[in-house]
């Protein structure tokens, strides 16, 4: 399915991606949103060359572990600034603005509100994931300490933090995550 997201014109690609079995049974299940959803399936579609491989994992998870995933395409040469909660320099000297809030809402608004009332989803924050690697692991980290009593469960991959440092742990400071979120981080080689 396409959205159009706030502030692009153009419709973005959003793929839903239902655990093996959830045609022959009325089982609820929790959802997961991964940003950068080009990179989930297809080693020619992600900017790598090398998909997170999603089909084989799904096809590994016992019964219990089974989600439903919402792939969300990211904005391409807007990336940066979709992904990100406030403003800042890169390396070219150029200001990327913050565009995350407007995101975050669309998925918040929209998008889990169509997933919620297409699928048999379970709505709940303890069942509602956001996955992101690098800044993908920044708009996930922050969608889960803005929206507390959405998103119970974060996978921050390889967080891109350093580049809004500050700003970054001022939110957490002062907007912290739900201590009983689950929040699994993996970063560096140690």
């Amino acid at each position: 399915k396409y959205y159009t997201v706030p502030n692009y014109e153009e419709e973005r690609r959003v793929r839903v991606v239902l655990p093996p079995g959830y045609n022959h049974t009325e089982e609820r299940y929790p959802v997961v949103y991964f940003h950068d959803g080009q990179n989930m399936i297809y080693d020619k579609e992600s900017y790598s060359g090398v998909s997170w491989k999603l089909f084989s994992a799904m096809m590994n998870l016992s019964d219990e572990l089974r989600f439903i995933s919402v792939l969300i395409d990211n904005a391409g040469p807007s990336r940066l600034s979709e992904y990100s909660a406030w403003d800042f320099e890169f390396r070219s000297g150029s200001v990327i603005p913050a565009g995350a809030d407007d995101y975050l809402d669309f998925i918040v608004n929209e998008l889990k509100a169509d997933i919620d009332y297409e699928f048999r989803t379970l709505p709940e924050r303890e069942n509602t994931a956001l996955i992101g690697s690098s800044m993908g692991g920044l708009i996930s980290a922050y969608g889960g300490a803005r929206y507390n009593n959405v998103f119970g469960r974060l996978g921050v991959f390889s967080l891109c933090a350093f580049l809004t440092s500050d700003q970054f742990a001022d939110t957490l400071l002062y907007h912290p995550i739900d201590p009983n979120t689950k929040v699994y981080i993996q970063t560096g080689t140690e």
